[in-house]
């Protein structure tokens, strides 16, 4: 089998324990930079390296860059986004390549499913928390204010990652209402400001306003689901001194197995995103709520290999190929 994994550069990859999966399974791998693609008569080409050797971790790809087509793959994963002022153009054009050749995740699920937006179409109502999203500071605060319990509430942005703007509010927070006017667009402010909002123009974000659930101080559960099938998982445990579990922002892996009631959760999980074109994903849950997906370059895998010596690099391999490309042999 021949295959090609989208990343953003050759420089420092940290895709290698794919890569070299691929390798170790006899097959052959290529890697394309996302942000190169471009077409002839509808056919689509890219900056491309051809994998010869194992790859390091943030190591580099070694070998020529050409730009060549990648219509004679067998299967392409996409491991980066494009950059934003390309995104529509790369994922409209993708998805026309998406038509010939299986894409370990549709560029469908990248681009609906990959966010905070959609949980509710695949997640059971009773595993999901209390979410409202909006542009608007006045609707997002109102949630806020009309809670009689004092709930207390997490905003952030709907397309972020990587912990960044994710803020942890209380009802009478002090700086409550300036994170909200923020996360919104300041768009009142700005209007008060110019005097002119023919001359700038809309200037509201989206943002997920979130309940807060006692149960993530507890840690969160990492869960890398191939195929269609449950392969491993980690925990996260909260920064110090911060509510946040993501390692960026200095929160730390520990070893830990999916209970029953957890295996179950993420077995029906697991299947809905499947049939939505969904191959590869990293699950964040605290149970029983699932809190997001993570499609592109969701990591775990590594983690998974420092804390317990045991790579599940070619089970995810094989569990996606089989329910991709169940006609093409394994070896």
């Amino acid at each position: 089998m021949k295959a090609l994994i989208f990343v953003n550069s050759n420089k420092s990859v940290d895709q290698a324990f794919i890569i070299n999966g691929f390798l170790d399974l006899h097959h052959e791998v290529d890697i394309a930079l996302i942000n190169s693609v471009t077409t002839e008569n509808y056919k689509l080409y890219a900056d491309i390296v051809t994998v010869k050797d194992k790859v390091r971790l943030y190591g580099e790809v070694a070998g020529d860059i050409r730009h060549c087509s990648i219509e004679n793959y067998d299967l392409i994963w996409v491991m980066n986004q494009p950059h934003e002022l390309l995104a529509k153009d790369v994922w409209q054009l993708l998805w026309m390549l998406s038509r010939r050749i299986p894409f370990v995740n549709s560029v469908e699920s990248l681009v609906f499913l990959n966010n905070k937006n959609n949980l509710g179409l695949i997640v059971p109502e009773e595993n999901l928390v209390k979410t409202y999203v909006g542009h608007s500071f006045d609707y997002l605060y109102s949630k806020i204010a009309e809670d009689e319990q004092d709930k207390e509430w997490i905003v952030k942005p709907t397309n972020g990652g990587c912990g960044a703007d994710v803020y942890y509010l209380t009802p009478k927070g002090e700086n409550t209402k300036v994170i909200l006017q923020s996360m919104t667009g300041n768009a009142l402010a700005t209007q008060v400001i110019v005097n002119d909002t023919n001359l700038i123009g809309i200037k509201n974000k989206y943002a997920v306003l979130q309940e807060y659930i006692p149960e993530v101080k507890r840690g969160e559960k990492r869960v890398i689901i191939a195929g269609g099938k449950v392969i491993g998982s980690h925990g996260r445990s909260l920064a110090p001194d911060d509510h946040r579990s993501n390692i960026t922002q200095g929160g730390s892996f520990f070893q830990s197995e999916l209970n029953a009631e957890e295996q179950r959760l993420c077995d029906i999980v697991a299947k809905r995103l499947l049939d939505v074109g969904v191959g590869y994903v990293g699950l964040d849950i605290s149970y029983p709520y699932v809190l997001e997906f993570n499609m592109v370059n969701p990591g775990g895998i590594d983690d998974i290999f420092e804390w317990t010596g045991v790579d599940i690099t070619k089970d995810v391999i094989q569990s996606i190929i089989h329910a991709k490309l169940d006609s093409i042999s394994l070896t």
